[in-house]
């Protein structure tokens, strides 16, 4: 028995289709699981081919991964794996493209000051390249993931209701602390903008693109698989593994009460800076 991926990408759309018909005509029980996560290809751009997959499929791995080894029937990994793609969105942007070692500079290069938005992760253009801070470009990023008016990008309706996971991954060129920075704008536009607040929060080195300078962002909208006590989505990204790719999610409890810790620490430098109007005697 097995299980084949496929990242909506033109190229992938024909050689997994050969391959999983190949592995059935050679008597293999196998079933294919669809990820098209990206909304910076909007219905228009994508035609036919659909949407692209990109980080979002981490996500689907782990949940699928994490079922399996309980000893599931491969059409309940399936079924759970293609439920978990069908509620993820995503989309990355880049301050550069990917330089393949060896290979000089192209002139499709994004300029300085630029960030390209909707970039893929195998060097695929993005929707459009913009000259933008920090917070509006994840305030736009944001949108074109959750505004349910963008006709063209509305692929998944998400409430301040729903159990949302958040994945922000490093393309690869991003350091540690910007890394934080990001996830930590997020958070909070996430929380002020849509009324969402994570049920997990993870950030990390998850699908690189060589040297990737940019970011990308994903939501899952936590469905219920059928399964029982066990193996829930949640429980199933909380489940322990031991793949070097794989950094542990942040539970929203640590998070406030980091949040909240230093909020506190802020209130208190605060006062204590004040002038106690006190004078002395001479």
């Amino acid at each position: 028995m097995g299980l084949t991926w496929r990242l909506v990408l033109q190229g992938d759309i024909l050689n997994f289709g050969m391959g999983v018909e190949k592995a059935k005509a050679s008597g293999l029980d196998v079933q294919m699981v669809m990820v098209g996560d990206d909304a910076g290809v909007g219905r228009k751009q994508g035609g036919k081919v659909g949407r692209r997959g990109i980080a979002g499929t981490v996500l689907v791995h782990k949940v699928a991964g994490a079922l399996a080894a309980t000893g599931a029937s491969l059409d309940d990994v399936a079924k759970v794996a293609q439920l978990t793609a069908d509620n993820v969105v995503s989309i990355g942007s880049s301050l550069a493209h990917v330089h393949v070692p060896g290979r000089e500079v192209g002139e499709e290069d994004v300029g300085m000051g630029e960030v390209e938005v909707g970039m893929g992760i195998h060097n695929e253009a993005g929707s459009e390249r913009v000259k933008e801070g920090l917070g509006e470009l994840v305030g736009r990023m944001l949108r074109y993931m959750l505004d349910p008016k963008d006709e063209d990008r509305a692929f998944l309706q998400v409430s301040e209701n729903d159990e949302i996971v958040l994945l922000v991954n490093n393309l690869g060129g991003v350091s540690v602390l910007e890394l934080g920075g990001i996830t930590n704008e997020v958070v909070e536009q996430l929380a002020r903008d849509w009324k969402i607040r994570p049920v997990r929060i993870l950030a990390g080195t998850y699908m690189t693109s060589l040297n990737g300078l940019g970011f990308s962002i994903s939501l899952l909208k936590v469905q219920d698989t059928g399964l029982g006590e066990g193996k829930s989505m949640l429980e199933l990204l909380d489940a322990p593994v031991e793949a070097t790719g794989w950094a542990a999610a942040v539970k929203p409890e640590t998070w406030k009460k980091s949040w909240d810790e230093a909020k506190e620490q802020a209130a208190a430098d605060e006062e204590a800076a004040k002038p106690s109007n006190l004078q002395s005697k001479s």
